[in-house]
């Protein structure tokens, strides 16, 4: 089994990687997925995730998002992308320990 850590991060995230994601394995099933949750400090004046890209927009380079494994990263980076939103990303050895920090208002 696998995640999307391995077949689709794993490639833009390292220089090289041992093995190529779509010749080197034949998908079989998908077993079942996970839900995404985005969470900010209550401090940040945002309710709505329109407000959030408005406030990121209008605040550009001042926020981050702190992410504790790969797929963090890729849901971060993709919004990023999707919305031409400037946030900083902070990397985190696990999730536990990023959200106590977005609450401790570390990462905002």
């Amino acid at each position: 089994m696998s995640t999307n850590s391995p077949h689709s991060a794993a490639p833009s995230l390292n220089k090289s990687i041992a093995y190529d994601p779509i010749k080197d394995f034949a998908p079989v099933s998908r077993i079942g997925s996970f839900t995404f949750m985005l969470l900010v400090n209550p401090a940040i004046p945002v309710r709505t995730i329109s407000e959030l890209i408005a406030y990121c927009k209008a605040n550009p380079g001042k926020l981050s998002y702190a992410s504790g494994n790969t797929s963090g990263i890729v849901a971060g980076e993709t919004l990023k992308h999707s919305t031409g939103i400037d946030i900083i990303h902070i990397p985190y050895k696990t999730v536990p320990q990023a959200l106590n920090d977005v609450l401790a208002a570390e990462c905002q």
